[in-house]
């Protein structure tokens, strides 16, 4: 799932800390946010353990 995370309507969605559902815009929204301001993010993940995001600006 990981090169798709970035990618509008995204398939690698999970619910929310909440329980609410996802709609697969939130990273894509972010994405483009962050590069309109010549920034940059990206991620590592560790399967079982977590994901840390990186954002630079």
């Amino acid at each position: 799932m990981q090169p798709e995370v970035f990618n509008k309507f995204s398939k690698a969605q999970r619910p929310g800390t909440g329980g609410e559902a996802s709609t697969g815009l939130s990273l894509c929204f972010s994405r483009q946010c962050i590069e309109q301001h010549n920034g940059t993010i990206y991620f590592k993940s560790i399967e079982g353990t977590g994901t840390k995001f990186y954002i630079a600006i």
